[in-house]
């Protein structure tokens, strides 16, 4: 993926208060350890087990036959809950590079994509809400999220309950962070 000049998109009567990118370890870590990994793990198990079964043994080994082929390229296919697991992981990984939050006394700015590289960005007065979450993984490796659970539009209108996707994920000095944007949504809503 190509390098990007993220500060660029901060206009220039706005004042970049905080700059920074998700921890790596966590980041990849909470793509491993998603609510899809006992699911995979299981499929992969049961296919796993009946592909050795009925190809490591001893009569079909010697014997490969196309019948034996098609059961192999079936169970290649019927894998595909593992399949899309691990592109799920392997997505977060190429993704995490492209990850950049910026924090301004106007707004705040996420960048990211895996495949193409896109930002947002969200005025003070389009939050309605600045919570800081921590969770199992994020309370073991000592990061945070800063999450915005409402938005709403120029004219007031509700867009979003749930900010899914939008929120500053796994930065270790999230109280800072959380602070910052916490007065400046005040100041927004004052």
């Amino acid at each position: 993926m190509y390098e990007t000049d993220f500060q660029s998109v901060v206009g220039s009567e706005e004042t970049i208060l905080w700059q920074g990118r998700p921890e790596k370890k966590c980041f990849i870590v909470e793509s491993i350890f998603n609510p899809l990994l006992p699911f995979a793990l299981f499929w992969a198990a049961i296919d796993l087990t009946i592909i050795g079964t009925l190809f490591f043994s001893k009569v079909h080994f010697e014997n490969v036959t196309s019948e034996t082929a098609i059961i192999l390229i079936f169970f290649l296919v019927h894998m595909m809950p593992v399949w899309i697991y691990l592109i799920g992981i392997f997505r977060s990984i190429r993704s995490h590079r492209n990850v950049e939050y910026i924090v301004t006394d106007r707004a705040i700015y996420i960048s990211g994509g895996a495949n193409q590289y896109y930002y947002e960005k969200k005025t003070y007065q389009e939050l309605e809400g600045v919570t800081l979450n921590q969770g199992y993984f994020d309370k073991r490796l000592g990061v945070a999220d800063v999450e915005f659970k409402k938005v709403k539009d120029k004219e007031g209108k509700l867009l979003q309950s749930n900010l899914t996707g939008f929120a500053i994920c796994d930065v270790s000095d999230y109280d800072r962070v959380y602070h910052l944007v916490k007065e400046f949504y005040e100041k927004a809503k004052a």
